[in-house]
Order: C-alpha cells, then sequence, then structure tokens
C-alpha cells in the first residue's frame, strides 16, 4: 500500500450518557481533507453466500440501499447481487456476513475505508456478524428498540453504509450514524429504517444538493445522550402545564402517560426535514386516536405551523388538551389496565408538499386516560 494511501476501521455500537447541545453530522478526513467519492453513484456487491437469491437478507439489503437513496443529495448507492469472491483490500466495495473475530474485533459490523489523502474513497467494505441476532422483519415487537429479541438488520446495515457513503459516527445529534437501533420512523406497528434528516445533510455536503427531493418527517425519538463516539437516542415524552414529565404505565413496551380528560398537557415529537429545501411553513397537526396508527381520520386537537430547514432536528414540545369524552374504560391492548389512547403528530397535514416518502409524516405517542 502506498504511503498516500490510508485505512480506517469504524463499528457499530450502542450505548447511553448525557447530552450535549450542538448538531452536527461527522465526514471522513485525512490530513484535513473531507474523503469522497468520484461521480453520482457508488458500487456496493452483495456476498452471493451471504445475499442469496429470493432470500430475506436480499431482500431487507435493497429495502435499506433504496432509503439511502431517497437522500438528497446527488449521490447513490448502485447495489450489485452475486459477488463470488469477496475481500478486504481488493478496491471493490463489498457487503457480507462473517464469524471472523479478527476482522469484527467484538463488534456487531464493522466498515472498513481505504482513502487517499488527497480526498478520494478508494473502497469501503462491511462486514456483519453471522451470530448475532438480527430480524429483517418491520415489526416493531421483533426489534430490540421495542423490547423485542433482535436487533434490526436494516438499521445495523443502513449505519453501515453510512460510513460508505463517507460518515463517521455521531454521538451530539439524533442520527442513524450513532444508536441505529433507535433511530426508525414508526406509525402503527411497523418500525422502519431511514437515514434521517443529520446524516442526509451530511451527505449533501459531501456531494451537492439534488433539488427535486423534498421530504417532511415526524418521529417519536429523540437524541438523549452520548457514549463515546455515539448518540443515544430515548423516546419523546408528555409533560404537564409546569413541563413535569408525566407519571406512565409500561403496556407492551411502550410508555403510555397517564392523563385524565381535559388536561392540557404537552406532547413531544422529532420533526425532520429530510428534503433539499427548507419548509418555512410547514403544517403540523395533533390527533388521538384510537390506536397507535395515527392518520387524520382521527379526533384532531390542535395544530401548528413549522418552520423545518435541513439543518436541525426539531425535537419540540406543543400544548394539546385532552378530549373531554373519552372512554376511561376502554381495554389497553393485552393489558388488564383501562383507559388507552395514543396522542399522533401529522406533519405537512394537509399534503401539499409533494414528497419522495409519504409513510414517514405521523407518529404517536401513548397515553393512558384516568376515571
Amino acid at each position: 500500500m502506498s504511503a498516500n494511501i490510508r485505512w480506517l476501521v469504524t463499528v457499530a455500537s450502542i450505548a447511553a450518557a448525557a447530552p450535549l447541545t450542538s448538531t452536527a453530522y461527522e465526514l471522513a478526513e485525512c490530513a484535513g481533507i473531507v474523503q469522497r467519492w468520484g461521480g453520482s453513484s457508488v458500487i456496493v456487491r452483495a456476498a452471493s453466500t451471504s445475499f442469496p437469491a429470493d432470500s430475506v437478507w436480499r431482500t431487507a439489503l435493497q429495502e435499506t440501499v433504496d432509503g439511502w437513496n431517497r437522500n438528497p443529495s446527488q449521490m447513490s448507492i448502485s447495489l450489485r447481487f452475486g459477488d463470488d469472491s469477496v475481500s478486504f483490500g481488493n478496491f471493490e466495495n463489498e457487503i457480507w456476513f462473517t464469524s471472523d473475530d479478527t476482522i469484527l474485533d467484538g463488534a456487531p459490523a464493522r466498515a472498513s475505508m481505504i482513502y487517499s489523502c488527497t480526498g478520494s474513497m478508494l473502497e469501503s467494505d462491511v462486514f456483519i456478524d453471522s451470530r448475532i441476532s438480527l430480524t429483517t422483519s418491520s415489526a416493531k415487537t421483533a426489534q430490540t428498540g421495542y423490547g423485542g429479541g433482535a436487533r434490526s438488520f436494516q438499521t445495523l446495515a443502513g449505519h453501515e453504509l453510512g460510513h460508505t457513503l463517507g460518515l463517521l459516527h455521531t454521538r451530539n445529534t439524533y442520527n442513524i450514524m450513532g444508536q441505529d437501533a433507535r433511530h426508525v420512523h414508526t406509525n402503527g406497528s411497523a418500525a422502519r429504517f431511514y437515514p434521517g434528516e443529520d446524516a442526509g445533510n451530511g451527505i449533501v455536503a459531501l456531494y451537492g444538493v439534488r433539488s427535486s427531493i423534498q421530504d417532511l418527517g415526524v418521529v417519536h425519538w429523540r437524541h438523549s445522550g452520548w457514549s463515546g463516539e455515539y448518540s443515544s437516542h430515548s423516546r419523546t415524552r408528555m409533560f404537564n402545564s409546569a413541563g413535569q414529565e408525566l407519571a406512565s404505565d409500561t403496556i407492551n413496551g411502550e410508555r403510555h402517560y397517564r392523563v385524565t380528560r381535559g388536561q392540557t398537557v404537552k406532547v413531544e415529537f422529532s420533526f425532520e426535514n429530510n428534503g433539499a429545501a427548507r419548509q418555512r411553513s410547514a403544517d403540523v397537526g395533533f390527533y388521538i386516536s384510537t390506536n397507535d396508527y395515527i392518520t387524520t381520520g382521527d379526533w384532531r386537537i390542535g395544530g401548528r405551523t413549522l418552520d423545518l430547514g435541513r439543518n436541525t432536528i426539531s425535537t419540540i414540545q406543543s400544548t394539546v388538551t385532552v378530549l373531554n369524552d373519552l372512554n376511561t374504560t376502554v381495554t389497553c391492548p393485552n393489558s388488564t389496565l383501562r383507559g388507552c389512547y395514543w396522542v399522533g403528530a401529522v406533519v405537512d397535514e394537509d399534503g401539499s408538499l409533494t414528497e419522495i416518502n409519504e409513510a414517514n409524516n405521523a407518529t404517536y405517542v401513548g397515553i393512558r386516560v384516568l376515571p
């Protein structure tokens, strides 16, 4: 390997600690020079033994790449299957499962990058531990972020492919390059991988903006701290009018905040602009639903307008009032407790923005209405 070529290894991890207040993506650099791919597409080859035809792993990897390709930059990933010979140092970008601890070094996955210190990415390989418990299911109950027993393959692979594009770990904002298992969009029973605003902003910084891509989203996750290089993420919350977090019950692995009929509360959500342009007047509606799948067909309890730029994730509290006529005896799913409802947020409520992803505009926080 010539003297002007360097290699860097990054790993996936989960952790938690105290919060930072600033927000920023991190880019791969050498001697102060940002490293990037030339052109508008990077080829990633998937090992034939790891991602065989008609397998759930192949489908899940394609879903992950499709998620990245909805980013607002001029760069995309071109995924190619059927690679029969994978190795590090062959100047091809590859992804495969392995049980080789000399490669993984105790990590659930690892991305290795080779680049020149003149600014050019030359190779990026992704290794995933074949022995850990992974799920390709979008069912939230299967995933560790919701009390399930397996880590989402899509979020794990999505994190590592972020390295392939030139991103490093991030600890100071809610980001897929931090605690990836808790970086998902959820509405109803499905929790799905997505790159997110901050990672998308980093890719735009590397490769320029694709002005045709517009997308707004809302999630019930927030940045809550860090450990080492990695951000940690926790669920958004609900507060009383004095700003004190409400007491809650855990039902089916998720919190339901205790409220009373007619109570004024502050509900917290994280809003993201995953598109190319600032949205100065993004309409948001707030709803109460009898289930955890939020739509504009639920009971509307308020609304507001947000100015959402493409540079700062907006985790904010909004004041709403619980409806007076909710049934306190309604049975909570799979529980002996009663009074369960869900407070939801819908961004781009009127559907006026043409978005590349219309499936990420709503999410929820659980409540339990007391007698």
